[in-house]
């Protein structure tokens, strides 16, 4: 690992997580090795998977693999700050243990669910609707989760209303195929969701769900249905548009591949992929708000809630 994580805002390479002493949050990347940093990505973004240029860019840093063992970081203030990757690798995400949970004293509970992968973040989440108790609100907070395995036992506990799935469609007879037992009975496969009907929801309330372009995966299918009926209203920025359902093949040698086996589709039709799912309210987090540590999306849910509180009285 390179020990930060940066992405483009407004055309600059800005610091977003950092356990580098001399690398503060923030900050704004120029070179690498002296080499200007958009020139360094152009060399290496054909190494990068990804459904549109927005995704490549956003997980350029991720990919530890494509920078040096040792290489010098530009800032745009001239200074410069030599790196070492160090340690195993890590899938983003990979490393955090448990979902965040907070009550505040207006009333409003908050969910951060960092991913959904392995099983326990999302049955912990669903744990705690269970004993979420009366509350003026719920955000659920899923920006730079990574997915995993599809969350319909959450969707489940929030629905309060019918509601859809993403809709997909294959010509391969591997991977999706060979998972439910059907390969080669099929040449192509599509499927468009039924209405889901919900089934005694965990909680019913006012939902605020917060998101950004590191959402994709099982991040989006849990999003899909909320925006597909309007349950919740979805903060921030756009997702990242992603598929998934993909085969891969190893080989050994720390080695291999994934390639996507299927199509997926918002639950009327309309094109999913590179596209992903947007806010109903956007609010970009800008390099200013990185640095000071403010929040401008999680601001805006609590603005929202109280103004909604403030017309009920």
């Amino acid at each position: 690992m390179i020990g930060f994580y940066a992405y483009p805002i407004d055309g600059e390479w800005v610091v977003a997580r950092s356990s580098l002493p001399a690398l503060s949050i923030g900050e704004v990347i120029t070179a690498i090795d002296n080499e200007l940093l958009d020139s360094f990505y152009q060399r290496n973004r054909q190494y990068i998977s990804g459904s549109d240029e927005r995704w490549r860019r956003r997980a350029f840093f991720e990919a530890p693999y494509l920078f040096p063992p040792r290489f010098t970081v530009t800032l745009k203030d001239g200074r410069k700050i030599d790196v070492a990757r160090q340690g195993a690798f890590q899938w983003p995400g990979s490393d955090a243990k448990a979902n965040q949970t907070s009550r505040r004293a207006d009333g409003v509970a908050i969910l951060r669910i960092p991913a959904f992968n392995p099983a326990v973040f999302e049955d912990s989440a669903v744990e705690f609707l269970k004993t979420l108790g009366p509350v003026k609100a719920l955000i659920i907070d899923v920006r730079g989760n990574h997915g995993g395995s599809t969350p319909g036992n959450l969707v489940d506990a929030l629905m309060d209303r019918p509601y859809r799935w993403k809709a997909e469609s294959t010509s391969a007879n591997i991977a999706v195929l060979r998972a439910w037992g059907i390969v080669g009975k099929h040449p192509e496969y599509s499927w468009t969701s039924d209405v889901q009907k919900p089934s005694h929801p965990l909680y019913p309330g006012p939902l605020y769900i917060l998101v950004d372009g590191g959402c994709f995966s099982a991040c989006e299918d849990f999003l899909v249905p909320f925006k597909d009926n309007h349950r919740a209203v979805i903060i921030g920025e756009r997702t990242g548009g992603s598929t998934g359902q993909p085969y891969s093949q190893r080989f050994g040698n720390g080695m291999g591949f994934s390639v996507s086996t299927k199509r997926e589709y918002f639950p009327d039709g309309s094109p999913f992929e590179g596209i992903g799912v947007a806010p109903d309210i956007e609010v970009r987090t800008m390099a200013a708000d990185l640095k000071s540590g403010n929040d401008p999306v999680m601001a805006k849910a609590l603005e929202l809630i109280a103004k909604a509180a403030a017309e009920k009285k």
